[in-house]
């Protein structure tokens, strides 16, 4: 007879009872404090010009509001069909706009820790998605009323799949429906979309190139490129807009790997230098990481391929296209951020605690290069959140501006001319009621308004000036009329860094 003991079981780790409930909760705790931490500042004083372009086409009717895209905007109609939804059910509240965009950047922690785990295993993608979650980069573009998170996760989402569809023995349905529907979305989302397309193509001619997988690939590319086609004559028209971005150098291509949306300082100056790859440190701390995970992820060349075709060939595309016709927006490559996070995630994979003797010396050197990134990268966010990244550039020039021309007195003119090739409907967004609306360069009927009597006039200005032939000439055509006036006293003079505006207000007598 078998003796028995009524000492009670030692019950087994949580993780070991249900790992997937620990993934579970572990996400979702990421995602609270993610989203937390994006919901601070979110409703700051102002929104920058392209936030209010999103704004001003999804408002228009939806006939309307193609026209404009065809004729005057750059992207495709996904994203601005998604704020029209959140306007006709909230309004203009500037919560909820800034929410969709928080929303989407938020919900990309998932497949990014999925593709993490396929790629370098459980601890790397733990690892990725922290650092995800903690970072400003991806803290500054949730907070912007535009396509980029939006972008970023359906790319993230088609590299993933795709992925997963080539080294599936028999892909299920949904496998295809979710690469044919991601990369549909992709290419809806932002016009530089095609270039990430191209690096799948390079992806397929180095590691899955055979006959069974061509035909799966280009009947997956193909579907989607079905879903896409009725774009097409839309793309190639913008595709032939001026986009006033800058000839990009090869420093600006090697500073976009580690900081996508800096090199927009030499465009139009929005404060991308709080992003933590910017610091000097940092980058030390990171580049010991990307390292240490690059060594990690060799028994695993294949993999290791695909994340740096991930990260480094669309954005060296869009440089290398920009050479010839400068298309060069490095923030709409922020999904080239992802496989990035994933090597860095995979530095630890074989660290060990305490630390063995023989890898000490390895393993501090890892361990330092993890706390530095760690502290500054809070640092930084924490930065972020005291409000040094919040500005009033848009707004405060606005209010200024109805300041000097309100209210006009009986007889005397009043006028708020811009000389930077933006909209008028940017200007006019925040002027205060009674402010005349903005017109764009100095036109006769601007002309005659002013020669009908004495008063005052506001004058828009900035960097984009005097890139733009047509904006140059007519500053100085104003200026020599200003300059004809028997009297003229400048009243404001202002620069709005930010933006890389400034406003200048005039009182003239003839």
């Amino acid at each position: 007879m078998l003796a028995t003991s009524n000492a009670p079981s030692r019950p087994r780790s949580l993780t070991a009872l249900n790992p997937a409930l620990i993934t579970a909760l572990g996400l979702a705790a990421l995602f609270v404090v993610g989203t937390g931490l994006r919901l601070v500042n979110l409703t700051e004083p102002s929104m920058w010009h392209d936030e209010i372009w999103s704004v001003y086409i999804s408002k228009l009717p939806l006939d309307e509001s193609f026209a404009v895209m065809r004729a005057g905007d750059l992207q495709p109609p996904l994203f601005y069909l998604l704020l029209r939804g959140v306007i006709a059910v909230f309004g203009e509240n500037i919560f909820f706009l800034r929410f969709l965009p928080l929303l989407l950047g938020m919900l990309a922690l998932f497949p990014l820790y999925f593709m993490a785990r396929t790629f370098a295993g459980q601890r790397a993608a733990w690892v990725a998605s922290i650092l995800f979650t903690f970072s400003s980069l991806d803290l500054v573009f949730s907070q912007m009323v535009r396509m980029y998170t939006l972008l970023a996760l359906a790319v993230l989402l088609s590299y993933y799949l795709f992925w997963q569809l080539m080294n599936a023995a028999k892909p299920a349905w949904w496998l295809w429906a979710g690469y044919v529907v991601s990369t549909v979305a992709m290419l809806y989302s932002q016009n530089l979309a095609v270039l990430y397309l191209t690096g799948q193509g390079l992806a397929w001619l180095l590691l899955f190139r055979n006959k069974k997988l061509f035909v799966r690939a280009v009947v997956a590319w193909a579907i989607s490129l079905v879903g896409w086609f009725p774009y097409l004559s839309t793309f190639l028209q913008q595709a032939g807009g001026n986009t006033y971005f800058p000839k990009p150098s090869v420093l600006l291509l090697l500073d976009s790997y580690l900081a996508f949306g800096a090199a927009d300082r030499a465009h139009n100056g929005q404060p991308f230098s709080m992003l933590p790859v910017v610091q000097s440190y940092l980058f030390l701390g990171l580049l010991v990481l990307f390292w240490f995970g690059w060594r990690n992820l060799a028994e695993k060349p294949r993999e290791r391929l695909y994340l740096l075709i991930f990260w480094l060939v669309p954005l060296f595309l869009c440089w290398l296209v920009s050479q010839f016709k400068s298309v060069y927006a490095d923030r709409a490559f922020l999904a080239s951020a992802f496989p990035f996070l994933i090597i860095l995630g995979s530095s630890f994979n074989k660290f060990a605690w305490p630390i063995p003797r023989p890898r000490r010396p390895q393993s501090s050197v890892l361990l330092v290069s993890g706390v530095l990134v760690a502290v500054l990268s809070v640092w930084s966010v924490s930065s972020i959140l005291g409000g040094n990244y919040v500005h009033n550039d848009i707004r405060g020039l606005a209010q200024d501006a109805g300041r000097q021309l309100n209210p006009a007195p009986a007889g005397e003119a009043r006028a708020l001319l811009q000389f930077t090739g933006n909209a008028t409907v940017i200007f006019d967004y925040y002027l205060p009621p009674g402010t005349p609306p903005n017109v764009k360069d100095f036109t006769p009927e601007s002309e005659n308004l002013l020669n009908s009597g004495s008063g005052r006039v506001c004058a828009i200005s900035g960097d984009a000036t005097d890139l733009l032939p047509t904006q140059k000439e007519a500053l100085a055509r104003f200026q020599g009329w200003l300059a004809a006036q028997s009297s003229q006293k400048l009243l404001w003079d202002k620069e709005y860094p930010e933006e890389t505006l400034r406003l200048q207000c005039w009182e003239y007598r003839h």
